[in-house]
C-alpha cells in the first residue's frame, strides 16, 4: 500500500509505493501531487516495481526523493560563489552577474548562471533502493546512459548483446 505522507479534500501526496495496485486510480483522489510513474519504472535504472528488491525499513519499492537538476562541479561552483557570496538582494545579483560577464563574457556568466540555478532547483524522482542512495554525481551520470539508451531506441539504433534492434524496453515479467 502506498505511503500516504499528505491528504486533504482529495489532493495527495505519497512518499512510497510498495504495488503495482498502488499505480492505479483510488476513488476519492481527486489529484496526487509529483505522482509516482504510471509504467512503475525507478526513475534513474528504469527497472520496473516486479525486477525490484524492497527497502529494508518498509518494503517499498520505489521512494520519492528530489534530486537537483545538475549534477555538481567545483569549478562552476566556485565561479558561482566568488561572484555572488555576499548577495541579499536582486539588484545584489544582477551586479555580480554584469560583473562576471565583464569578467568572463556573456557565454560564460550564462553558463554559471544556468548551472547555478539547475542545482539549486529539484524535481521529484521515484527511485528503487539501489539507485535512491547514489551520491549526486552517481545518479547523474546513470541517469544520463539511461536518457542515451532511450534516444538510441528512439531512432533505432540501439542494439542487444546479439546485435538485433531494441525497439522498446523489456515488458515486467509476469507474476
Amino acid at each position: 500500500m502506498a505511503k500516504v505522507m499528505f491528504e486533504i479534500n482529495g489532493i495527495v501526496i505519497l512518499d512510497s509505493i510498495d504495488s503495482e495496485e498502488d499505480l492505479k486510480p483510488r476513488p476519492g483522489i481527486r489529484c496526487i501531487i509529483n505522482p509516482p510513474p504510471s509504467d512503475g519504472r525507478c526513475r534513474c535504472c528504469g527497472r520496473h516495481l516486479t525486477e525490484l528488491r524492497p527497502f529494508d525499513f518498509d518494503g517499498a519499492l520505489l521512494v520519492k526523493m528530489f534530486r537537483a537538476h545538475s549534477p555538481p562541479d567545483e569549478e562552476l561552483d566556485a565561479i558561482w560563489e566568488k561572484y555572488t557570496w555576499n548577495c541579499d538582494s536582486g539588484d545584489d545579483y544582477r551586479k555580480a552577474k554584469e560583473k562576471m560577464i565583464q569578467e568572463l563574457g556573456e557565454e560564460k556568466a550564462e553558463l554559471v548562471e544556468t548551472y547555478a540555478h539547475a542545482r539549486a532547483t529539484s524535481y521529484p524522482s521515484w527511485e528503487c533502493r539501489d539507485c535512491f542512495f547514489l551520491d549526486s554525481q552517481t545518479y547523474h551520470e546513470k541517469i544520463y546512459e539511461r536518457y542515451r539508451k532511450d534516444e538510441e531506441m528512439a531512432r533505432g539504433e540501439l542494439r542487444d548483446q546479439n546485435g538485433q534492434r531494441v525497439t522498446s524496453l523489456p515488458e515486467p515479467p509476469e507474476q
